[in-house]
């Protein structure tokens, strides 16, 4: 399920009791701060969540896969996202750590790549 602007007001409004038309103006207020910050620069940092931050992509060549023909890409910029240790382990305690180890004592009795072996 994909969790929407609606569903977090709703849930703004049942934590806090708040209405959901506050609740709704507070969730607005927030990302309209976020992207004001965003657009002149400024990182925003949620401590235990992430980071978000731009990173400028320049100009470079591209070609239409329709038509074949070169052109060029314009610079843009990006937002990024860079999560915090807290919320990668929280994700990784669950299901996805315990495929992960899964995956890791699968490949347990591999033997290691050297330098010495690619010969």
């Amino acid at each position: 399920m994909t969790l929407t602007k609606m569903i977090i007001a709703e849930t703004i409004s049942k934590q806090t009791g708040r209405s959901k038309k506050e609740s709704h103006h507070i969730l607005e207020t927030l990302i309209e701060i976020m992207k004001r910050n965003l657009e002149n620069g400024n990182d925003i940092l949620i401590p235990r969540f992430g980071k978000f931050y731009l990173i400028d992509k320049q100009a470079r060549l591209g070609r239409n896969p329709n038509t074949g023909e070169r052109l060029v890409i314009q610079p843009l910029r990006r937002v990024m996202f860079k999560h915090s240790r807290k919320l990668k382990n929280l994700l990784n305690a669950n299901d996805l750590g315990t495929q992960r180890v899964a995956r890791i004592r699968k490949n347990a009795d591999r033997p290691l790549r050297t330098e010495d072996s690619r010969e």
